[in-house]
């Protein structure tokens, strides 16, 4: 018996060296980052509840009009891009119908000042004169002080191949020189 125990014991001591530790269970990796959107919103939250009140004296108007004291708009006189007007255009569907060119465009400057950088916005409607979308295109082109440019075909870009009629419009545009 006791030569029994011996190599019993031998054969316990054999397996315990052997034995590797079981393995631990692999992190999670999606669990690491779930306090992160928290940690986002917590930094947003306290930006904004620390950030000064503007009272309403430093108030700004932008664009067109210079900058007033509340309850009252003065607009600047002079020119604006608003001077430009889209005098006559002429537009066609290309590239399998998909493709909307302008073959020639008038813009006509009011102003005493010469504009550059002319952006053209184009409404598409289709037969039924339903609004179905638009496009826009910068021409980096100057339009003189009270005249006339012309501009030919204009790549408008991808439409949709239902347009059947287009209303365009200069959006914006900057002083030249």
């Amino acid at each position: 018996m006791d030569l029994e125990h011996a190599i019993a014991d031998v054969r316990r001591r054999v397996q315990a060296q052997n034995r590797t530790p079981l393995p631990l269970p692999p992190k999670n990796p999606s669990r690491r980052w779930r306090k992160w959107p928290f940690v986002v919103l917590a930094i947003f939250a306290f930006g904004a509840l620390n950030e000064p009140e503007k009272p309403a004296s430093d108030a700004k108007v932008y664009g067109w009009q210079s900058e007033a004291p509340p309850g009252r708009i003065v607009t600047t006189p002079g020119p604006s891009y608003r001077d430009l007007e889209v005098a006559d255009f002429k537009w066609s569907l290309q590239g399998f119908g998909n493709i909307m060119m302008l073959d020639s465009v008038t813009v006509k400057n009011k102003s005493a000042v010469a504009w550059k950088d002319v952006a053209i916005a184009c409404e598409l409607y289709g037969k039924s004169g339903t609004k179905i979308g638009s496009t826009f295109r910068v021409v980096y082109d100057v339009v003189p002080a009270s005249g006339r440019k012309k501009f030919r075909e204009l790549n408008m870009g991808f439409v949709n191949g239902q347009t059947a009629k287009a209303g365009c419009e200069i959006v914006t545009a900057a002083r030249a020189g």
